[in-house]
């Protein structure tokens, strides 16, 4: 039963994860992800983003969302 769960759980996290995923744009992601790695604050990046036209609060928050759903994706398949 327990290794049945599990799974079960395994499985919605990655349904979950798909869908924050399949919302962004893959290249709006790269593009914050890029600044990330660049040692760049949250507010810098949110600057960034909304130089390119992402200057909706819950637009941003989506981006962040994303690449949160991301390092999720590779811990699962780490798991897996």
């Amino acid at each position: 039963m327990g290794l049945t769960g599990l799974f079960t759980y395994l499985k919605i996290v990655t349904v979950l994860t798909k869908y924050v995923l399949e919302r962004i744009p893959a290249e709006v992601v790269d593009f914050a992800c890029y600044h990330a790695v660049k040692n760049k604050s949250e507010e810098e990046i949110r600057k960034e983003l909304a130089g390119k036209g992402w200057s909706n609060k819950k637009d941003q928050d989506e981006v962040f969302e994303a690449i949160g759903g991301l390092y999720s994706a590779t811990e699962i398949n780490r798991m897996k």
